[in-house]
C-alpha cells in the first residue's frame, strides 16, 4: 500500500471516529465547534434591574401606634446602577417620626414622604431603608415606593411596589 492511499485511509478512519488526523499522521481529537447563535442574534448586554420592596412590620395596625416600614432596594442585573434614587410616599395620614439618614419635606404636605440618594449600587448588592412613625386616622390607607437610577433598566415592572393597609 502506497504511503498516500494508508493516510487516506487512516484519514478516514479517524474522521469516522471524530478524530482529526495531524501533519504528522497521528490523530488528535478534534475541538468541538464553537456554539453559534442564529443570525441577526445578539449577545444579551450588561445591565441593571432594580427591584423596590416596601414592608410592614405588622398587618394589624391601630391609629397612633408606632409602626416600622422597611423599603429594600436590590439590582438584580449584571452591572452596578449609577446615580440611584428612591422615593416613598406613605399615606397622607402617616407621620413619619423617623427614617434611615433621607431628606424630605419640611411642611406637612411632605410629612409623609421620604426620599433617598442612593448612589451606587453594585449588581447583587441591597440596601434596606426603615420608617418609623404612625397612623393619625383609621381607615384605608395605601403606601408607595419606587426607585430610579442614570442606568438603563430594561425591567421597569418591579421600579415600584405599593402597600395597602386598613387601620383601625
Amino acid at each position: 500500500m502506497s504511503k498516500r492511499l494508508f493516510t487516506r485511509t487512516i484519514g478516514a478512519v479517524a474522521a469516522a471516529a471524530g478524530l482529526a488526523l495531524a501533519s504528522t499522521g497521528v490523530a488528535a481529537a478534534q475541538q468541538p465547534a464553537a456554539p453559534t447563535q442564529p443570525p441577526g442574534a445578539s449577545t444579551p448586554a450588561a445591565q441593571t434591574d432594580l427591584s423596590v420592596g416596601l414592608a410592614v412590620d405588622e398587618r394589624d395596625i391601630e391609629a397612633n401606634e408606632d409602626v416600622s416600614y422597611t423599603v429594600s432596594v436590590t439590582n438584580h442585573g449584571t452591572v452596578a446602577a449609577e446615580n440611584v434614587e428612591l422615593r416613598v410616599d406613605l399615606d397622607r395620614d402617616f407621620v413619619i417620626e423617623d427614617a434611615s439618614e433621607r431628606s424630605r419635606g419640611s411642611d406637612d404636605e411632605e410629612r409623609s414622604k421620604a426620599s433617598w440618594s442612593v448612589g451606587t449600587l453594585g449588581a447583587g448588592q441591597t440596601v434596606e431603608f426603615e420608617i418609623e412613625g404612625h397612623y393619625e386616622d383609621d381607615g384605608r390607607s395605601r403606601s408607595e415606593a419606587s426607585v430610579s437610577s442614570s442606568t438603563a433598566d430594561p425591567n421597569s415592572s418591579n421600579d415600584e411596589d405599593e402597600d395597602e393597609q386598613d387601620i383601625e
